[in-house]
């Protein structure tokens, strides 16, 4: 009987996570930064793994936010859950006056994977904890 049985969404060489899963992956990353840099360092090194890993990421991210506001709808929640999740991250602006860079070179380094970031209503949010990575460094 179990080997007829195939995960919803299967695909070879790939995986698809979403709902509750994409939730907690991605909470659990968040909640332990530092230790998923030093993981991940070598393989951000390289240009194509930095841009596969940081599209993984940021795929799981938005998998979890869109199940957070399917949540927040189905309980009657509104643009508040939106406005929340924008407070946690930086702004282009923001980010830059902690680097002292400008937004333009902000927005590169999001686009490059360098800095974690998602798009959120058209605008780049940046990580902090990635913005403090960086400028450690």
């Amino acid at each position: 009987m179990t080997d007829d049985l195939v995960p919803r969404d299967f695909v070879r060489a790939a995986a698809i996570v979403r709902g509750a899963s994409a939730v907690l992956i991605e909470g659990f990353i968040r909640g332990n930064r530092e230790l998923w840099n030093r993981h991940t360092a070598q393989a951000m090194a390289s240009p194509s793994l930095r841009s596969e890993l940081t599209s993984a990421l940021l795929a799981l991210e938005f998998a979890a936010d869109n199940h957070r506001e399917e949540i927040d709808a189905s309980a009657g929640g509104s643009r508040e859950t939106m406005d929340a999740m924008t407070n946690t991250f930086l702004t282009t602006a923001e980010a830059g006056d902690t680097l002292n860079l400008t937004p333009r070179r902000v927005r590169q380094l999001a686009t490059s994977g360098v800095l974690l970031a998602r798009m959120v209503a058209g605008r780049w949010m940046i990580d902090p904890a990635s913005v403090e990575a960086r400028r450690a460094s």
